[in-house]
């Protein structure tokens, strides 16, 4: 047993977020806690507005990071603890040191039934994370201020050898529209989510789809061709790590997937990520996200 840190108490704090502030850290209801354990117990998943590892997350420019919360300008941010290295890290904190656009959140399924949390966290315990944000955390995030989908790897872990952790965008980064974390693969190599863009050609409309982010590329569309230009971090051959020359492998496409012979061609490349549709649309597509 060790001390992680000191979480903001009051009405404003981090066990009172949303309008009724009816999640939190340390809800007693899992379907309205904003943390997570891996299954082995070594790492813990949580959000929190207090400065914990000194970065400081006053919205950029001023002002209230939400509107939900009246008054506060410091926005939530992810971050993880580490039991086994007693070490804590702020997944979501910009990597330019600069103050955030936006709140970066974990996901709750909500309105609705007492639904399972979505896997933000892996169930391998290898500690790879999957938030939202509204922050521009990549290069490749040119859509300031819209929520997209990212995974913060630690040190050690995939392709990542950053003492503060890799971080990697899932969704485009470029759409108008909010993407939204939906769930993960118990090892971490299928990430889902929500979005409007149309990242495969099989996508005609802007209505809200499921994608499916995966390590190793996915399958062709029926008849036609593979869209030729990149989504994601797949353009780029690094994770966002500012004055850190060491490349990663660690990369995501949201742009057209590939066929079986291709998909063994790069079946060596265990990182690169390709956004796979769905061939269905979500009824409920309004009960995925994260909490604002």
């Amino acid at each position: 047993m060790g001390f992680i840190g000191t979480l903001l108490s009051g009405l404003t704090g981090d066990n009172q977020i949303g309008n009724s502030g009816v999640y939190g850290a340390w809800k007693a209801a899992k379907q309205s806690r904003t943390a997570q354990v891996s299954p082995n117990g070594r790492y813990l998943a949580f959000m929190s507005k207090a400065p914990l590892t000194g970065y400081d997350s006053h919205l950029s420019g001023g002002g209230e990071c939400r509107k939900a919360e009246p008054g506060v300008p410091a926005c939530p941010e992810v971050f993880e603890y580490d039991a086994e290295t007693a070490s804590l890290q702020c997944a979501s904190c910009n990597p330019t040191q600069q103050r955030p656009l936006g709140p970066s959140n974990l996901s709750l399924i909500r309105p609705g039934p007492p639904f399972p949390q979505p896997g933000n966290l892996s169930a391998d315990g290898q500690g790879r994370l999957f938030f939202e944000s509204q922050d521009t955390l990549s290069p490749r995030d040119t859509n300031g201020h819209i929520q997209d989908v990212y995974e913060w790897e630690p040190n050690g872990v995939g392709s990542c050898k950053r003492a503060a952790g890799c971080v990697f965008l899932i969704s485009s980064g470029h759409g108008p529209n909010d993407s939204m974390f939906v769930d993960s693969s118990d090892n971490g190599n299928d990430a889902f989510f929500v979005s409007r863009e149309q990242l495969v050609l099989a996508d005609k409309d802007d209505q809200l789809d499921l994608y499916d982010a995966r390590v190793g590329g996915g399958i062709a569309s029926q008849g036609e061709t593979l869209n030729p230009e990149c989504q994601g971090e797949a353009c780029q051959p690094a994770a966002f790590v500012p004055n850190d020359p060491t490349p990663s492998s660690s990369a995501f496409s949201g742009a057209g997937n590939v066929n079986e012979k291709q998909k063994r061609k790069h079946h060596k490349k265990k990182h690169k990520r390709h956004a796979k549709k769905h061939s269905h649309k979500r009824a409920a597509k309004t009960n995925r996200g994260g909490v604002k």
